[in-house]
């Protein structure tokens, strides 16, 4: 097999053609008295050295030379986009502060100081890391400064000093009080005493921690109490659920398409024909942050008319009471016991339901004094 680095296309009389031997030749077309075919560099060499009019040309190079002469506009044009992205990745557009309340003008003219302007560009005279070095040098007063690039952005990040804040926060002393009643399971103390033990029963608002400590020479200090204290706890649960209820769903049906975007800008008509939808943005490919391509998935919704009835007005009442729980855990130890309907009754609209609801859960609050 002929491979392509030394692959030629060979033209030469018919005649001639017919008085060699050894020579390798395949795809052999034979026009009047004129023979063409491709061979190898040997066979080419041997067909030069006997005969003086012979055409050749290496296959690949005229293959390159057609792409290059058939898509110069192209190339070119890759070119300059190239060239075009390479400045713009190096370009300055703005400065900006992520929090516009802790914007500095002293640190802004520093930055605006560390660029050279060339026509309408502007670029960094030195390393970016450099700069944020110079800046935590130079406004050290900061808790935190730093800068970072996004795309052609600037962007500068200030916290301010927190001491007062800590001040603040030393000047605030109480203690942690029970919020229900209920049996005592566990606790974890970080600051102050702890007033309870476990399987203690306590009632709404005894005291769990106390942030009075009395030292052995009996010196009274007071601090901001600090920790856990889980309880088991039986609450009631009221809930009204609408017989009928009518809710915007997904349906399932699913449609994405790719964009490209330019500096957060989407380029290309949008194809979704759901009327109503969700959409979630999925990152695919980014060049220094500013030409990106990103698809979006289109989640069709639906009307749908729930008709509840007693058992799915309990299931849907214990999911909602579960929710409610999960959601504002503190501690990953805190959990419900069980879900027990205790009442219920209806109308032509709605029904009632009434649960208990025992768990284990945080059941401390701090009170400042």
């Amino acid at each position: 097999m002929l491979s392509m680095k030394n692959k030629y296309l060979v033209k030469m009389k018919f005649n001639d053609y017919k008085n060699t031997k050894n020579i390798k030749a395949t795809n052999i077309l034979i026009n009047e008295n004129e023979i063409s075919f491709k061979t190898d560099q040997k066979s080419l060499n041997m067909l030069r050295n006997r005969f003086e009019y012979i055409y050749f040309q290496n296959i690949l190079k005229t293959k390159l030379k057609n792409i290059f002469l058939n898509h110069f506009m192209t190339i070119i044009g890759i070119i300059i986009f190239s060239l075009f992205i390479f400045i713009l990745s190096k370009t300055i557009v703005k400065v900006e502060f992520s929090d516009e309340n802790t914007y500095d003008s002293d640190v802004y003219e520093k930055v605006i100081k560390e660029l050279d302007s060339f026509g309408p560009f502007k670029f960094l005279n030195k390393d970016l890391k450099e700069i944020d070095s110079d800046l935590k040098k130079l406004f050290y007063h900061y808790e935190w400064i730093g800068i970072k690039r996004k795309g052609t952005v600037l962007l500068i990040d200030i916290v301010e000093s927190n001491l007062k804040d800590n001040e603040d926060e030393k000047n605030i002393v109480g203690s942690i009080y029970s919020k229900y009643d209920a049996i005592v399971k566990k606790y974890y103390l970080s600051k102050g005493i702890i007033n309870v033990t476990e399987e203690q029963y306590v009632n709404k608002g005894d005291l769990l921690i106390s942030g009075m400590i009395k030292h052995y020479n009996n010196e009274i200090e007071m601090v901001k109490a600090d920790g856990v204290v889980i309880g088991e706890v039986l609450k009631y649960y009221d809930l009204v659920i609408n017989k009928e209820e009518i809710t915007e769903i997904r349906n399932g049906k699913i449609y994405y398409q790719d964009f490209l975007f330019f500096k957060d800008k989407r380029i290309g008509k949008e194809k979704n024909k759901f009327d109503s939808f969700d959409y979630v943005l999925e990152e695919r490919f980014s060049l220094f942050g500013i030409i990106k391509i990103n698809r979006i998935y289109y989640y069709e919704k639906e009307i749908v008319n729930n008709i509840y009835n007693l058992d799915d007005a309990i299931t849907l009442g214990k999911s909602k009471i579960y929710n409610q729980f999960y959601n504002n855990k503190i501690s990953d130890i805190e959990n419900i016991k069980y879900i027990k309907l205790v009442r219920n009754y209806e109308d032509d609209k709605k029904i009632y339901l009434k649960f208990v609801i025992k768990s284990e859960e945080s059941i401390g609050e701090f009170f400042s004094n």
